[in-house]
């Protein structure tokens, strides 16, 4: 694994690790110094910003973001093919920022896949937040519990 990634689980590179926004933050202050403290919507904003004197820095980021994304989208649609790939949490809100590069990536890594079945799913973001999880888990709750 990456590591310069480690996740809680106490091994590397896992995309917990890459692509969850509290470890973005992580990420971000061990690169650059100046985003020591930032939350990841701060850096959001300043990659926004284009006249911002750290946006540069700020996009290679999201740059960096979008390959690890795309990489691991790529995986997932390998083992389970999926027809949706649902971006959810609070870093979703930041979509504008790593999803365009994201997109445009996966076309290429599925390049061969997409010979024959075309695998490339769509891919959408969550309106819900950070209440995704916690309404999938009242939902096996209800399911397990209720039922």
């Amino acid at each position: 694994g990456d590591k310069s990634a480690p996740c809680g689980c106490g091994l590397f590179g896992c995309a917990e690790a890459l692509l969850s926004g509290a470890n973005f933050e992580k990420r971000a202050a061990k690169k650059y110094a100046k985003f020591r403290g930032l939350k990841s919507r701060e850096i959001a904003a300043i990659a926004r910003e284009k006249k911002h004197r750290h946006s540069q820095e700020a996009r290679k980021l999201f740059e960096a973001y979008s390959h690890h994304l795309a990489i691991a989208i790529q995986n997932y649609i390998v083992l389970y093919a999926p027809e949706v790939v649902l971006l959810a949490g609070s870093f979703a809100s930041a979509h504008d920022c790593f999803l365009p590069k994201t997109k445009s990536l996966l076309p290429q890594l599925l390049k061969r896949r997409r010979k024959s079945i075309d695998m490339l799913p769509k891919i959408a973001v969550s309106k819900l937040d950070n209440l995704s999880g916690l309404l999938g888990a009242a939902f096996v709750a209800r399911e397990k519990f209720l039922s």
